[in-house]
């Protein structure tokens, strides 16, 4: 009913699990008994992710005192031939990132995810939620199974898009995509949907799809123009077993 989540765990400082929810939704006994578990266990924070339609789920975190903090909507498109890259502005030009991009890639990061669960949740330092995204990026950009794709200006970075491709399902997804506050309003954002799309496509690959918040209407607008359709809707829910310092 709940696994430990190590890499989550050494990088926050605290014991953190996860609940794990099965077709039939979260039942309350089940969760009370993962609850009792837990505090055994000494957990300091347990995360749930639940499907919006579980009604009864949702009512049973809320009764445990979880808290929702993120709405996680997912979108997918087909990808065919036609999927090609849309043009930049003047002096920008596209490229897969290199190592001298890292320090900027890590800042630009750092800075562009405040919408996201790690910042609703102000139990978490700012810090560290700036710090998570960074060290997302850097894995990214070091992983062998990812792309990440770069968009630059001159010695500036406009923004940068990453996937990572499963040719075994024939299907890829969105990890990260930023775009820099100076260069936002220049299609930066399509061009890097759409180079992904096209990269994809080229690659025989038949699906795409990229994860965001339910509150980024921008970003689901972005997406929704690059064909994207909704094909899920979850909620994240947070639980802190420890207290909060000072009391």
């Amino acid at each position: 009913m709940w696994q430990a989540l190590p890499w989550d765990s050494q990088f926050f400082g605290l014991r953190v699990a996860r609940l794990t929810v099965d077709a039939g939704g979260l039942q309350v006994d089940a969760l009370t008994a993962a609850l009792a578990e837990l505090h055994t266990w000494r957990a300091d924070l347990v995360y749930a992710l639940l499907e919006s339609t579980d009604i009864a789920g949702i009512a049973a975190a809320e009764a445990a005192g979880m808290r929702l903090v993120d709405i996680r909507v997912t979108l997918e498109c087909a990808l065919a031939p036609q999927n090609v890259s849309s043009p930049l502005p003047a002096g920008f030009q596209l490229e897969t990132f290199t190592l001298r991009q890292l320090p900027a890639l890590r800042n630009l990061a750092a800075r562009s995810f405040s919408d996201t669960r790690f910042y609703r949740d102000t139990r978490f330092p700012r810090e560290r939620a700036d710090a998570l995204y960074a060290t997302w990026i850097e894995r990214s950009c070091t992983s062998s199974d990812e792309t990440v794709l770069v968009c630059e200006h001159g010695d500036g970075l406009g923004g940068f898009i990453t996937y990572k491709a499963n040719q075994a399902t024939g299907t890829a997804q969105i990890g990260l995509i930023a775009v820099d506050a100076a260069a936002q309003g220049l299609g930066i954002g399509t061009a890097l949907v759409r180079a992904a799309q096209a990269q994809c496509a080229e690659a025989a690959l038949t699906r795409l799809s990229v994860v965001t918040q339910g509150s980024n209407l921008a970003a689901q607008r972005l997406y929704q123009r690059c064909g994207f359709l909704s094909s899920s809707l979850q909620l994240w829910f947070h639980h802190w077993l420890a207290p909060e310092e000072g009391q």
